[in-house]
Formats: structure tokens, C-alpha cells, sequence
């Protein structure tokens, strides 16, 4: 199954074309710069849509007793995002001749065992896991609909490696960055000779 991860972080990514229209489908810097990209997430056969937290006994609690610690990291985690998103942006606007490309990667560190389901033709197969991508979605004030976010969920074992992850994509953004920086250049000027 192929992926198209620059339609999954539509809520990670922001430019000034959006803040400038409020509108997530202002769309025309992102894809030049994520579809141009190849990021982690390619590397996923699947995206975890829902998930559960189960506490073992001896631990903290039991099931459906303990806290949500996952639930509470992914909503901190697209607020956040939304909320530094929206600030910078409005702040940068009218102090500075320099643009603003920001992608974010959210991630939840996890001290815990990690599992995947997959349920297949009525069977079902549970994986030990280091690292999963979790889809969520948040409607920000920016935005004029729902937009996405793929969180990684990382053992922290697992830490390490996925550090390394986001600094090659990190690079890969860069380099399609200034690869593509005339075309970026004369999108944002097109956008402001409109406002």
C-alpha cells in the first residue's frame, strides 16, 4: 500500500501562503517542498488509526483505570503544534522580510510495551513494536478544516534511531528547499502581489 504523507501532515507542515488565507488548502509551497521529499513515514507498511493503553497488573492501575497517558500526549502534542503554528506566524508577519516553512514531528516517547494489531481477514496478529505512526486529526484556528497529523510513537529504546530519522529528514527538507527555491520564491511573491 502506498502512502501519501504530505496529505497525513497537512497539520505539521505550514507556510505563509496558509496563515496569509486561513485556508488549508492553500496548498502550493507544500507540495513543492513534502511531495519532493521523501520522509519516515514512507518507511511504514501502515498508519495505527486507534489504539489502546492496557496496564498489566502489578502496575499503576488496571485496564480502564489508568491514565490515558497516550491520549493526553497526542492531544498536548496537535495543540501545541496549532497553538506555535499560529503565534510565530502572526508575530513574523510584520517584523520581518524573511519566509517561514515549518514542519514539526511530533512524537511520544514510550517507557512500556509497545504492540501492533493487525486484523486481517478476521485473524488477528499482535507485533512487538519500537516504533509506530499514529494518525490523529485537529481542527486549529488557522484552518478552515480538519486538518492531519501522523505522531510517531517510539519506544524509548528506540530513541536513538529515530533521532537519526528526523535529521535526515530534516536534510532531505533542506535540500528540496533550496533544489526548489526560485519556485518558492516567485509562489509567495504571486500570493502577496494578491493580498
Amino acid at each position: 500500500m502506498e502512502y501519501a504523507p504530505e496529505e497525513s501532515i497537512d497539520g505539521q507542515y505550514l507556510d505563509e501562503i496558509q496563515i496569509h488565507l486561513k485556508n488549508s488548502n492553500a496548498r502550493q509551497l507544500r507540495d513543492i517542498i513534502i511531495g519532493d521529499t521523501r520522509l519516515h513515514y514512507h518507511d511504514f507498511e501502515r498508519f495505527a488509526i486507534s489504539f489502546d493503553e492496557v496496564y498489566l497488573k502489578g502496575t499503576k492501575g488496571e485496564y480502564g483505570t489508568g491514565k490515558r497517558q497516550i491520549f493526553a500526549a497526542e492531544n498536548q502534542l496537535t495543540k501545541f503544534i496549532a497553538d506555535t503554528h499560529e503565534k510565530s506566524f502572526e508575530e513574523e508577519l510584520h517584523l520581518s522580510e524573511m519566509k517561514r516553512i515549518a514542519v514539526y514531528f511530533p512524537c511520544v516517547v514510550f517507557d512500556g510495551k509497545i504492540f501492533e494489531v493487525i486484523v486481517e481477514k478476521g485473524e488477528l496478529e499482535l507485533k512487538k513494536s519500537r516504533h509506530l505512526i499514529l494518525t490523529s486529526q485537529y481542527i486549529p484556528s488557522y484552518s478552515t478544516s480538519e486538518q492531519n497529523f501522523l505522531i510517531d510513537i517510539v519506544h524509548k529504546s528506540y530513541f536513538k534511531n529515530y533521532l537519526k530519522k528526523i535529521t535526515r529528514d530534516i536534510t532531505s527538507l533542506s535540500e528540496t528547499i533550496i533544489k526548489n527555491r526560485n519556485e518558492l520564491i516567485k509562489r509567495i511573491e504571486d500570493v502577496e502581489a494578491i493580498l
